[in-house]
């Protein structure tokens, strides 16, 4: 049997995947009004104005509690805005939370292009992901430092592995060449 992904991923149907994009597309609308607390600004515009057309109530507020949760504490579904949304929306929020602040954290520079791709790599024996980041080129045509993407991911992974059932870590793949393969280790399949 090959690897298989983690079971808290079966929570996100095509909605919930778009609603995830769309919190994530949004999650610093809130800069304009204030950079320290923009997660709480975002959620406030978001909630707040006509700019999710077609968006049902409580999905813009799925939206809006991404954009909250995309920085400083984590959904809790006990307490915060988070208990006003109906029981069965909390683990697909939480889990989506966690793989917007991997996201964010991926692009910390918000260059869209430090990082060029993600490759998850999983143990078969112990199912532990390894998450390999590759760099992009700059303008310059040279590879990025992606030293501060990697410490940012590195924040996020002990809330990442919880929400996901099982350890992530991340390293710093090789930018390959034209004409190289892509050689992956034995013990870890693609997934």
């Amino acid at each position: 049997a090959g690897p298989r992904p983690p079971k808290a991923l079966e929570l996100l149907d095509e909605r919930f995947e778009f609603l995830m994009e769309a919190g994530l597309l949004l999650h610093s609308v809130g800069i304009v009004v204030n950079h320290s607390k923009h997660h709480k600004h975002a959620y406030y515009i978001i909630k707040n104005s006509d700019i999710l057309l077609g968006f049902m109530p409580m999905e813009i507020e799925i939206v809006a509690l991404l954009a909250l949760h995309h920085r400083k504490k984590y959904p809790n579904p006990r307490k915060g805005l988070l208990s006003r949304v109906p029981r069965e929306f909390h683990e697909r929020i939480v889990l989506m939370v966690a793989i917007i602040r991997v996201c964010i954290a991926l692009d910390r520079r918000n260059t869209a292009s430090a990082v060029e791709s993600v490759q998850v790599l999983q143990d078969v024996e112990t199912e532990a992901c390894v998450l390999v980041a590759t760099p992009g080129l700059n303008s310059e045509g040279m590879i990025n430092d992606i030293s501060f993407e990697m410490w940012a991911v590195r924040q996020e992974l002990e809330f990442f592995s919880s929400v996901l059932g099982r350890d992530f870590s991340i390293v710093e793949g090789d930018r390959l060449e034209p004409g190289q393969e892509d050689l992956k280790g034995n013990s870890f399949l693609s997934s």
